[in-house]
């Protein structure tokens, strides 16, 4: 009850006050609006993670080796098997390379951007086709006969989604292949991929350390952690160092989520780094607001005064002014969620010509509104704790004695110095 008269109270406040008021909603607005569209994007890249069942056990498996400065490399091919064979950590591995894809339909050939996958890899993502099925066993040994799976984009755009299309028959990379499977409406894993061939090579069939190099990734089994499979691949990595110094040794492992193998480190950095100078700004932001309302607490301290006087407690008094802020920050909370919704609009048609990871989806929604709503919060309460508390905090007698207040207004000048 008390929280709802503080509110009511607020907004007959704000509403004497409207240039106060609108100038106060306006600088947290803009604050929260930029922080918010920054933090979509971070979400977006580095929290949402991939868009699967189980999305976060998804790993990358990358050779390291700091004396070459080799930090996520790529496994060769007889790695990958001795990994496959040797881990316990993983449900299963999945190794791949990406590449163009030459498909011709009828008499012009087309490139896409493919994948030429192990067969478990849409077994280790955990997503079946919309039709068809993925690749069994078999189909990726050398001589297998060549069997594709497409995007759904791809089903669309050159099969005008014909159910009939499985089974049939296209060039792909100058052999005839089948059509075996359509993935769902969206999924382009690794990245932006609309075909998927298998890999058909045979580890053994070159030297050691020499053919296909693939990207490693694989699901962690839900009862071990990330530095335990760490560790056994630690282990791995010395066993096939001590069997094979010529092409293994000083190389380690290092298991990540495959979001932040595709996003890299340096643009992780970048993104926090950005995030850390607009929160910055909705910190200016703040202290902006607490002078304006520094300003107009200086203005009512014969008011804060003589309710002190008549009984009011401290809280009662700090209650009702940081009520004021929330109204504030909830106004422009409300403004901040709009600007941030037409920031990352405008962010995302930007970045649309540089094909992004299919992964990377900017949108205001969920998590993005409950990160809003608690910066706004927390807008409120450094906005508004400041001259809440100095003002609740004056000496009555003092204020009451003080008609010109002169000595009050000083003292709050000079708090309204250091925020600036």
């Amino acid at each position: 009850m008390g929280l709802l008269q503080d509110l009511r109270f607020a907004g007959r406040m704000l509403i004497k006050s409207p240039w106060v008021s609108a100038m106060s909603v306006s600088a947290l607005g803009l604050g929260i609006g930029v922080t918010a569209t920054m933090f979509s994007i971070v979400y977006a890249a580095l929290m949402r993670g991939l868009p699967f069942e189980d999305g976060d056990r998804i790993m990358a498996v990358s050779r390291t080796n700091p004396e070459q400065g080799t930090n996520r490399g790529a496994t060769p091919i007889a790695d990958f098997a001795d990994w496959s064979e040797q881990q316990t950590s993983f449900e299963e591995l999945a190794g791949y390379y990406q590449g163009t894809v030459n498909v011709r339909w009828t008499d012009r050939p087309e490139r896409f951007d493919g994948a030429f996958v192990s067969n478990s890899t849409f077994r280790v993502v955990g997503v079946r086709p919309l039709l068809g099925r993925d690749f069994r066993p078999g189909d990726d040994a050398l001589g297998a006969p060549l069997r594709v799976v497409i995007s759904h984009r791809l089903w669309q755009d050159r099969l005008a989604a014909d159910p009939g299309a499985l089974g049939q028959a296209l060039k792909v990379n100058g052999e005839t292949a089948e059509i075996i499977g359509v993935m769902p409406e969206g999924f382009m894993f690794p990245s932006t991929q609309d075909i998927w061939v298998p890999l058909r090579l045979d580890p053994l069939a070159q030297p050691r350390g020499e053919g296909q190099y693939l990207t490693v990734v694989g699901k962690l089994r839900p009862d071990l952690s990330v530095e335990q499979a760490g560790a056994e691949f630690a282990g791995i990595a010395q066993r096939l160092a001590t069997a094979y110094p010529e092409t293994n040794e000083g190389f380690g492992v290092i298991i990540e989520p495959f979001t932040d193998l595709s996003i890299g480190t340096e643009a992780k950095g970048l993104l926090l780094a950005m995030l850390a100078a607009v929160s910055m700004v909705l910190l200016i932001a703040c202290a902006n607001v607490a002078n304006l309302l520094l300003a107009r607490a200086a203005v009512r301290t014969k008011e804060v005064g003589i309710r002190t006087a008549m009984g009011a407690n401290r809280w009662r008094v700090v209650s009702q002014m940081v009520a004021e802020a929330f109204a504030i920050a909830l106004v422009g909370g409300a403004l901040g969620a709009g600007l941030a919704w037409f920031g990352v609009g405008l962010f995302d048609r930007a970045i649309a010509g540089t094909d992004p990871p299919f992964f990377l989806v900017f949108k205001v929604d969920g998590p993005i509104l409950a990160f809003v709503l608690g910066i706004s919060v927390l807008a409120a309460i450094v906005a508004g704790g400041i001259p809440a508390l100095k003002a609740s905090g004056m000496d009555v007698s003092s204020i009451l004695k003080d008609e010109s207040r002169g000595s009050s207004s000083f003292r709050i000048g000079r708090l309204s110095k250091i925020l600036v």
